[in-house]
């Protein structure tokens, strides 16, 4: 089943089209953008003009067709600020759909910040942070505690209107201007001035673009932005470099689309302005919001909520499902490779964290398979470093290829050979009993009804891998 996700926003235009597969794993499959710019049609009358309108049927139109290629089935749609803000929004998305035969809801501030929330609650591991999403027209800010929507506001004022309120302002104090009103609208916000030292998540076009520029500043050259951290330090100084550029000088900054090189200034003089205001340490640049916040409502549309209670647990299951891994097999090596990792802390000293770690490798290892068999954990590699594994940092993906691959440092290849061992346990002699025997300096596995040959040889094979990698003895035993 596919399903089509159109944000028509008040700056661009979004479809991005889901395929949810029999076994309910999913994926985004096509991404389609148009910059309409529809806040910029509103005239004098508070209307969106004949030109707007027509300019958004055209828009609606090439995503339906895009849709049709795709075979989408159903269609959720949603428009923003441009259209809650004008006085004939409504009329608008009627237009819409009787020129398309797609039904839009014009969402509220509130609900636009609730699918926001959604999109980035389901993708990304974090318990308390703060929220903002700077559209075109309107500015999202929402606070989470324990991963709830506790508070939110809406702001009549985002990149796209914020940069023709200060246009006539001098350029080289335009981005002081913004950040000074933005800051004066925040202050009157009671529940934001109590907040203080709290991450700030930034979703849509203005961090994704602060994301590009720090990445070109740093050379660093991520896979992907999401969960990419920004710190306060580089924030300033993106700010303080925006009072000086010109439109093409910002181009350069992070190669930046034209439409987004004349917005950007405005987008992070405003969120400037809030981790200013409540003394975040941290940005964190998240991909996902509104649409696929929209998405997880209807996925989960028979849950009694639509908020993961893991992210990372879902994610790594959704991945499974993708690419076809035997979950009652991955589960048994991964469960025999805790077992063995606990068994050995006392030999390797690594910390719960490269327990996850190897438990996800072992789980994902075979995501390569259906690439191609022989050469699967070449491209597990690549996969994982490239996939939606949601709930992990860039540098955890990095991490959990490596242990897959088996190189790098010696952690890498423990947590690599102790998988090794689990698949052996669990595919050649069905042995579940560990036990390390400190004072003998050895670890004992027993095989169950297996004879003295045969199965344990499978494991004995390991032995002289096995002291190179612990510096401890391996001796599996046969029990009738």
């Amino acid at each position: 089943m596919r399903i089509g996700i159109i944000d028509l926003g008040s700056n661009s235009a979004r479809l991005v089209v889901y395929e949810v597969s029999e076994n309910r794993g999913y994926r985004p499959c096509f991404r389609m953008k148009k910059n309409i710019q529809l806040a910029q049609y509103i005239d004098d009358t508070g209307k969106i003009s004949s030109a707007g309108i027509q300019q958004a049927v055209v828009t609606v139109r090439a995503f339906r067709n895009a849709g049709q290629v795709f075979n989408v089935e159903h269609w959720v749609a949603a428009g923003t600020a441009a259209i809650r803000q004008s006085e004939n929004g409504m009329d608008v998305l009627r237009i819409l759909e009787e020129e398309t035969g797609i039904h839009f809801r014009c969402l509220s501030g509130k609900e636009e910040a609730w699918y926001t929330y959604l999109g980035v609650i389901n993708t990304m591991d974090i318990q308390d942070a703060i929220l903002v999403d700077i559209g075109g027209a309107s500015t999202e800010i929402t606070h989470v505690c324990n991963r709830e929507f506790v508070n939110t506001v809406s702001l009549p004022f985002g990149a796209l209107t914020l940069t023709k309120k200060f246009s006539d302002v001098e350029t080289s104090v335009q981005a002081e201007s913004v950040f000074q009103f933005m800051k004066e609208q925040m202050q009157n916000i009671p529940w934001l001035t109590e907040l203080s030292n709290l991450p700030v998540i930034g979703t849509g076009g203005t961090a994704r673009a602060i994301g590009k520029i720090s990445d070109h500043m740093h050379r660093s050259q991520v896979n992907r932005l999401d969960g990419v951290e920004v710190q306060r330090s580089v924030i300033e100084q993106i700010y303080e470099q925006m009072k000086s550029k010109t439109v093409k000088e910002r181009k350069k900054l992070g190669k930046l689309s034209d439409s987004r090189a004349k917005l950007i200034y405005a987008g992070v003089a405003a969120i400037w302005a809030l981790i200013s205001l409540t003394s975040a340490d941290a940005f964190f640049v998240n991909g996902n919001g509104l649409r696929e916040g929209l998405f997880y409502e209807y996925l989960f549309r028979n849950r009694t909520t639509p908020v993961l209670c893991s992210v990372k647990e879902h994610s790594i299951e959704n991945l499974m499902r993708l690419f076809d891994i035997p979950t009652g097999a991955a589960h048994a090596v991964a469960d025999r490779a805790v077992t063995l990792f606990e068994q050995l802390v006392p030999v390797h000293k690594l910390g719960s964290n490269y327990k996850e770690l190897m438990r996800t490798a072992a789980l994902l290892e075979m995501m390569g398979a259906l690439v191609n068999v022989e050469r699967y954990k070449r491209h597990s590699d690549y996969l994982i470093r490239s996939s939606h594994l949601h709930g992990f940092s860039q540098d955890e993906m990095l991490k959990i290829s490596r242990v897959i691959i088996g190189n790098g440092q010696k952690p890498f290849k423990q947590l690599n050979f102790i998988i090794q061992l689990a698949k052996a346990m669990v595919y050649e002699t069905n042995a579940s009993e560990v036990c390390l025997d400190k004072h003998k300096n050895e670890l004992t596995i027993v095989c169950p009804q297996a004879s003295s040959s045969g199965m344990c040889a499978a494991l004995a094979s390991m032995e002289k891998d096995f002291v190179k990698q612990f510096g401890i003895r391996f001796k599996p035993i046969a029990c009738s």
